[in-house]
């Protein structure tokens, strides 16, 4: 069901895609902002398992080690990347994937203040909801990535990429005959 209808948003066109416009985005302030001993900040790590050979998967686990993250990494120029391109970056990540820990910070970072929505005195005013109208920031290397989404608690399964700077997401979505692998 859910692929026939994402060919079907994709056959739609650009009507299904939206943006925003660019932030001015400091690096050297967000860099020092992130403070990883900070209890606001979950510091970890992922790393990957290859499945067996020739299955075309890889798992991705959390990580006991907490590796820095190399701040170099988002300074690169990045480029809507082709179809053929995408289809390399997920083939390596299942068929090659990296050996090493790759860092991953998920925290609260005020880095844009005064452009967040206001949800109103009902969310902000409420004491159990303090952290749905925080600013909250996945921050990571190349590869790393949050173990769990709302989604995948619901049998379903994907992978994400996002690119700092001009902010691509490529999501690919894995189809249910495959799920049983993972």
């Amino acid at each position: 069901m859910l692929v026939p209808r994402l060919a079907e948003m994709e056959g739609e066109g650009d009507s299904q895609h939206s943006s925003v416009p660019l932030r001015n985005v400091d690096l050297a302030h967000m860099q020092e902002r992130v403070k990883t001993t900070d209890e606001k900040w979950q510091t970890t790590s992922t790393r990957y398992e290859a499945g067996p050979k020739g299955e075309g998967y890889a798992r991705i686990y959390v990580s006991s080690s907490r590796p820095p993250i190399n701040w170099e990494g988002f300074t690169a120029e990045c480029k809507r990347p082709t179809l053929t391109e995408i289809e390399s970056i997920f083939e390596k990540y299942a068929l090659d994937p990296p050996q090493e820990d790759i860092p991953y910070y998920i925290g609260n970072l005020d880095i844009l203040p005064g452009e967040r929505l206001d949800p109103g005195p009902e969310i902000t005013g409420n004491p159990d909801l303090k952290d749905l109208h925080v600013a909250y920031h996945h921050i990571g290397g190349p590869g790393s990535g949050n173990r769990t989404h709302g989604e995948d608690i619901k049998n379903f399964r994907s992978y994400n990429e996002v690119y700092f700077g001009p902010g691509y997401k490529l999501w690919l979505a894995i189809e249910k005959h495959h799920i049983a692998k993972l």
